[in-house]
């Protein structure tokens, strides 16, 4: 896009104007590999940011969470107010409606060298070339943004009820919390701790509270249509702000009028953020101001204060103090069964066996490697195997039942160690014979059907 933007889109207007914000030196504006390199750098970024309007700080932090391009009709609810309240403005053209918003756009973002724009491949069907324009902010530059809150406070960190720490306790005493989003029970399932049909982790649990608060929000304030939703836009605006910084909810004003057209309401979005834990919540002078919630670090807390090692015996785990990261690491190489509302914990030795290496040099790992007899026997034993099993990244396995489709698709590569049978009903073979083997299937009458990490639970 950058590249068509020096090509096609650019004046030397527009030139002069950037390489002057920016600090370009004259063979840089003249040479588009230089300009190319010298625009997507920080070379006089921050005084081009520094110049702008709070109002369009916050617009390029919604270009930033919405991650995509967008047209000229985005930049209506900061640029043309006035002519979208006027008697007529719904009656007239589109290049009547918006060339003064992007004039402004040209001139306020463009001409700084803080947004690309190029005319867009993707709408070659719409009949003017305003309509076809295309903006988007650069990923490079998201970290150079100025805040996008004027003034936030600043006070100490405080911690509201961990919603969290209580929807894991669901795992022994299957309570439910009310109003609760659906399909994240957390529960133990074949000896392995499970959330829905998922296997454990801790992103799944983050999912099952943004979709809890997003459940609580009335229907009509859910903007499911817009690019980004107001949950999705609080979320990342507070992700923003620095350590102990709080802000109140009409901050959040500024990102409505640009994002909707209807105002949401804020107040009742991050109260119902705080509700479920997402956003931590502070009483100040009869306001109520927010941010993102904290969560106890694993590096806070040892390991023996959560786990109870026996000898040679299963170690008991304490669901209401174990911190989340090091849950989520025993989670993956354990057998998990619930005894008399325990958790308690065995080693899986498949499990250890096949985990990445930052899995297990993991501090929990080597921990319980340390002081459970019963982890450190099969720790040594999976160390004992360790490199003498090749793993085929590029490997894939198809179940057939049908033996005349199985003879179908062996018969069909020349070569005969392309497909190989691995057991009854199994073949195994290369990643790129895999749209052969498809199209194989698909003439014969069948389906095939493809099972995943994420299709399976997990497994």
């Amino acid at each position: 896009m950058l590249r068509d933007m020096y090509d096609k889109a650019l004046t030397a207007t527009d030139l002069k104007a950037i390489g002057k914000t920016r600090g370009f030196s004259q063979e840089e504006i003249s040479s588009s590999a230089l300009f190319t390199a010298a625009f997507l750098s920080d070379k006089g970024l921050s005084s081009a940011l520094g110049s702008l309007t709070q109002d369009e700080i916050v617009l390029l932090h919604l270009l930033n969470v919405i991650n995509k391009e967008v047209d000229v009709t985005f930049f209506e609810y900061l640029y043309g107010e006035q002519e979208r309240d006027s008697d007529g403005w719904h009656y007239q053209s589109f290049a009547s409606q918006y060339k003064d918003v992007f004039k402004a756009v040209r001139k306020y973002l463009v001409r700084k060298g803080v947004l690309l724009f190029a005319e867009s491949t993707s709408n070659w069907y719409k009949s003017t070339k305003l309509e076809r324009w295309s903006f988007r902010f650069p990923d490079q530059f998201a970290p150079f943004l100025p805040s996008p809150f004027d003034s936030p406070q600043v006070f100490d960190t405080h911690v509201n009820e961990d919603v969290l720490r209580r929807k894991l306790k669901q795992v022994v005493n299957g309570v439910q919390i009310p109003g609760e989003a659906a399909g994240y029970d957390i529960k133990v399932s074949g000896a392995k701790l499970r959330i829905g049909k998922r296997e454990f982790r801790m992103n799944y649990l983050k999912k099952w509270q943004e979709k809890s608060w997003e459940a609580s929000v009335p229907e009509e304030r859910r903007y499911k249509n817009a690019d980004v939703s107001p949950i999705q836009v609080v979320i990342y605006a507070l992700s923003r702000l620095n350590q102990n910084e709080w802000v109140l909810p009409d901050e959040f004003s500024r990102f409505w009028r640009i994002l909707y057209q209807d105002t949401p309401d804020s107040k009742v979005i991050c109260e119902a953020g705080s509700k479920w834990g997402y956003l931590s919540k502070q009483e100040y002078q009869g306001k109520s101001y927010y941010r993102l919630a904290e969560t106890m670090g694993a590096s806070m807390v040892k390991p023996d204060s959560y786990l109870t090692v026996k000898g040679d015996q299963a170690v008991d785990m304490d669901i209401k103090t174990v911190p989340y990261e090091d849950l989520e690491v025993i989670a993956q190489i354990s057998k998990l069964t619930v005894v008399d509302s325990r958790l308690q914990i065995t080693p899986d030795l498949i499990a250890i066996g096949n985990a990445p290496m930052r899995i297990r040099n993991h501090p929990q790992l080597l921990w319980l490697r340390d002081k459970s007899s019963l982890f450190r026997e099969v720790m040594e034993k999976v160390d004992k195997r360790w490199g003498k099993i090749v793993i085929h990244e590029n490997l894939m396995i198809a179940r057939v039942r049908d033996i005349s489709l199985s003879v179908k698709i062996q018969q069909s590569f020349t070569d005969p160690k392309r497909i190989i049978v691995i057991a009854k009903d199994f073949i195994a073979f290369p990643r790129d014979a895999l749209p052969e083997i498809q199209k194989i299937v698909q003439k014969s009458g069948y389906v095939v059907k493809v099972v995943n990490s994420i299709t399976n639970g997990g497994e």
